[in-house]
């Protein structure tokens, strides 16, 4: 079984594709790229999109984890051609620039749709600053405003309008003209 991982696993980096998830259980996103796998394939592979180090020891591979991943997602979807696909483009997942300041397209694999912005918030990682797409879905940090909800939020009172609820209560028209003509919305 581990052989087969490992033979899936360099198929994949051979064809410029990130790892699929193997589990559909403690499943984590890339807080940057978005890309989908689980928790045990950040720990042994980190992220293929993004550039920067990759964790060595244990502990550094935890912490990245930890820091560069959330399971606070919402939606996935596969992307097996992003140069070309019409959903990478839109998500903003097509390429990304390297260390060497190449442009370097996005891995074939599955991505989160939506990152949870409020559970990511407060360490999600400025993808602008890595030369990522920056497309819809990204979250981005105000840390200004970070403790502030909705307490300011007062609801609009809602005042009847009269006229909305008023309907044809003449039965004589009803009873004429065969029943009431169909309303347009």
């Amino acid at each position: 079984m581990a052989a087969a991982a490992s033979t899936r696993a360099s198929e994949a980096a051979s064809i410029g594709a990130a790892c699929t998830p193997n589990t559909m259980t403690q499943l984590r996103a890339c807080k940057t790229c978005r890309l989908v796998k689980s928790r045990r394939q950040f720990h042994k592979d980190a992220c293929e999109n993004c550039p920067g180090e990759r964790p060595h020891t244990a502990g550094e591979r935890e912490d990245f984890v930890q820091s560069h991943t959330t399971s606070a997602f919402t939606g996935l979807v596969s992307i097996t051609n992003p140069q070309e696909s019409w959903i990478a483009k839109r998500l903003g997942l097509q390429e990304y620039v390297d260390d060497e300041g190449n442009r370097v397209p996005f891995k074939v694999g599955v991505y989160a749709v939506v990152l949870d912005e409020d559970q990511v918030a407060s360490s999600q990682v400025d993808s602008a600053e890595l030369g990522l797409g920056g497309g819809r879905g990204y979250g981005h940090a105000d840390d200004d405003d970070e403790e502030e909800e909705d307490d300011d939020f007062i609801a609009p009172e809602h005042e009847e309008d009269e006229g909305a609820d008023d309907v044809d209560d003449d039965d004589d028209d009803d009873a004429a003209g065969g029943g009431a003509a169909p309303r347009s919305p």
